[in-house]
């Protein structure tokens, strides 16, 4: 028998968090060992249990963005997942760059749930298919920001990128956002470097 995922769960909504607890109790290959319901509990579960997987609400009391960039520091195997009720762009790129593995929302199906923290654990990085469209349409009126002596020179593809990539984010998180590859986000940021005349992302800042 394989080892057992190890997960907690941090929620300050007393029958939400029982549901989660609930549908992953059904599952053979997750465990829930510990429970909290602040960003501050959040932090502390991952420093005394380390568990593989944190699945944790945005709006906790203390900040629940604050809390996935302190565990990111820890620099632990903790992998931090996402499961709210905001869609906002922001708030998922927030996420992202604070160094959530996962973005989910509230509402989803128990199995789907199992599923999908299985395949986060696998070092998958997952964001809720319905958050797409909004993430595009987010970045599409951010692309209206950039020079518009520059705009010209780059393809839509590639002026989305470049818009991720002033926000911060680096190649995997831009694959998550996109949904593209890895190899793919780095075949366009060597065309934008060729087309911009810098040869690495901090001359491409610099060119703001």
């Amino acid at each position: 028998m394989s080892k057992q995922i190890q997960l907690a769960v941090v929620d300050d909504h007393p029958l939400v968090r029982d549901g989660i607890v609930h549908a992953i109790s059904c599952a053979a290959s997750l465990r829930v060992v510990a429970e909290g319901t602040t960003a501050q509990d959040a932090v502390g579960i991952v420093r005394s249990h380390e568990p593989d997987l944190l699945l944790l609400d945005l709006n906790l009391p203390g900040h629940g963005l604050g809390a996935i960039t302190e565990i990111a520091a820890l620099q632990c195997r903790t992998r931090v997942v996402v499961l709210t009720a905001s869609e906002a762009p922001e708030d998922v790129m927030a996420a992202l760059r604070g160094g959530a593995s996962g973005y989910l929302l509230k509402g989803i199906g128990g199995a789907q749930l199992v599923e999908i923290l299985i395949r986060i654990h696998g070092s998958e990085l997952y964001v809720s298919p319905e958050l797409g469209a909004r993430m595009l349409c987010d970045i599409s009126r951010a692309g209206k920001g950039i020079p518009a002596d520059k705009a010209p020179l780059l393809s839509e593809r590639e002026t989305e990128i470049l818009v991720l990539i002033r926000r911060g984010l680096g190649n995997k998180e831009i694959s998550f956002a996109l949904q593209l590859s890895e190899k793919t986000v780095k075949h366009y940021l060597t065309n934008i470097f060729r087309k911009m005349g810098v040869h690495n992302r901090t001359q491409l800042a610099m060119r703001g």
